[in-house]
């Protein structure tokens, strides 16, 4: 393989791994906001 080869695939792989840690990200972000909110609930539930 050319150097120029290995350099478009690392730059190809750099590319897809980050789009892909973003909405690894995202998707983790708005799970935890909502089990955060379940356990909001939960807590106010068992207080009233």
């Amino acid at each position: 393989m050319t150097d120029d080869k290995i350099k478009k695939l690392k730059a190809a792989n750099l590319f897809f791994s980050d789009r892909l840690n973003s909405q690894a990200l995202k998707l983790y972000d708005i799970y935890t906001r909502r089990m955060g909110k379940l356990m909001l609930v939960r807590v106010y539930s068992s207080l009233f």
